[in-house]
């Protein structure tokens, strides 16, 4: 297991940063600094700062609604995928652990609108410029990761939040074992989607990211496989 050190503890609960984020920050920077200079290197550290400073602000959406259904969060830790919240307990019915899984990327979704509504620009030449890969100022950065972070973390497939949402409207319906299955290999199907298309653009950071979403979706399907089906049931806990 990758190393993690704790930042701080409030409210019982730890906030750690994984050697992944180290690293993926590090690379990032270094790679702006030698191969365009000085101000590319630091407009990439902000990029990276707004990122997963939006993604700790998703965690703790899971945190505040975990904390609402009296579930306590025992860590939260940022890494180079993004973020994951640690329960004391799983949520014990599927409406907790669908609300608790939607807060992430409500809180994401909820800044870019506000910031959108305020002070942002989604005209055709502010996206296009985008897609270019050139920066429009922090709060259209910050709108767009948001953005961004709170519809990619909806995707109906494991391990994202939206696949937690299907699982939990699918487990009571067809039993915990396929309710899970089904998201478990449309997170597979994802994360080889983003394997590929890395390769194919000669993309290293997609490609992990790819073979890390399916690897987190394999671990679940290999669970889902390993318990008995409860058709018509929920059958247990929200969560492995």
């Amino acid at each position: 297991m990758m190393a993690s050190w704790t930042l701080f503890t409030f409210d019982r609960t730890e906030y750690r940063i994984d050697v992944t984020f180290v690293i993926l920050f590090g690379w990032l920077v270094v790679s702006a600094l030698v191969f365009a200079g000085v101000g590319p290197a630091i407009n990439t550290a902000v990029f990276v700062a707004i990122v997963f400073g939006s993604v700790f602000l998703h965690e703790l959406g899971h945190l505040f609604a975990a904390k609402a259904f009296d579930v306590r969060t025992t860590s939260v830790t940022l890494h180079f995928f993004g973020g994951v919240a640690s329960f004391a307990r799983q949520p014990q019915t599927w409406t907790a652990e669908n609300l608790i899984s939607f807060a992430g990327p409500a809180v994401n979704l909820a800044i870019a609108l506000v910031l959108l509504a305020l002070v942002g620009d989604l005209s055709y030449e502010a996206i296009r410029l985008k897609f270019l890969g050139l920066r429009l100022g922090i709060v259209d950065d910050i709108i767009y990761v948001n953005l961004f972070l709170g519809l990619f973390n909806l995707l109906p497939a494991l391990p994202f939040d939206g696949g937690r949402i299907l699982r939990g409207l699918l487990a009571p319906r067809i039993g915990m074992r396929n309710g899970t299955l089904i998201p478990g290999y449309l997170g597979v199907l994802v994360g080889g989607y983003f394997v590929l298309s890395g390769l194919f653009r000669l993309d290293t950071f997609v490609a992990i990211l790819g073979a890390f979403i399916a690897l987190s979706a394999w671990n679940w399907v290999q669970w889902a496989q390993g318990i008995a089906n409860r058709p018509g049931g929920g059958g247990g806990r929200p969560r492995p």
